[in-house]
Formats: C-alpha cells, structure tokens, sequence
C-alpha cells in the first residue's frame, strides 16, 4: 500500500540522515568498520568473522555506492577463505542518475574489488 511505502521510504540510517539533512561534517563514527567502540573496530569485526574461513558457505557484503571504499570490509575475502565465494552487493543504485546504466556500475563495482 502507498502509506506503507511512504513509511519504509521514510526509514534511513543515521548516516544518510546527515549526509540528507547536511549536518555538520559527517561524523566519522557514523563509518562502517570506523571509530572507539568495540564492536565498531574493524580488528574485532574481522575476528568476529574469522571463524567463517572453516565452514562451507556463502558470505554476502552489502556496499554502499555512495560511500563505497568506506563500507568495503577490504580483507573479506582472505577471512572468507579460498573456497568460499563471496558476493558483492551494491546498495543504493536507485539514487544514481536515470541514464547510468547497470551495467557501467557491476563493472566499476568489479574494478573497485580488484
């Protein structure tokens, strides 16, 4: 229904609230993998996932096309070991201009991994 899309467009992260609104200089503790708290430390993220590289699966990183290089978990794919595969997926294509086609963005999105 119109009012419940209304209410799910409506819902935002803390970040894009800033980066929307133009607040102050963004925050960097707002950054994926930034900032003092513990759990926000990219060491303790990638120890939390280190026990992955000895199971069988798959690992799906959602990155921000807006802020690509700060939400790229870079040393995900030495966590994920050498026989899971690991797929990128990229968030906010939506908010990108009516002629940039898909197509341009999978293929810079791939050059950026490289």
């Amino acid at each position: 229904d119109v009012e419940g899309q209304a209410m799910v467009d409506s819902c935002i992260c803390q970040r894009c609230y800033h980066m929307r609104n133009k607040l102050d200089n963004l925050d960097e503790r707002l950054r994926s993998g930034w900032g003092n708290h513990e759990l926000l430390n990219p060491e303790r993220f990638t120890a939390l996932l280190k026990p992955l590289n000895r199971k069988a699966c798959c690992i799906v990183m959602f990155v921000d096309l807006f802020d690509f290089h700060g939400s790229m978990l870079w040393q995900l794919r030495k966590v994920a070991g050498p026989r899971n595969p690991v797929l990128i997926v990229a968030n906010k294509v939506d908010l990108l201009p009516a002629g940039v086609k898909e197509v341009r963005v999978a293929r810079w999105v791939w050059q950026e991994c490289q």
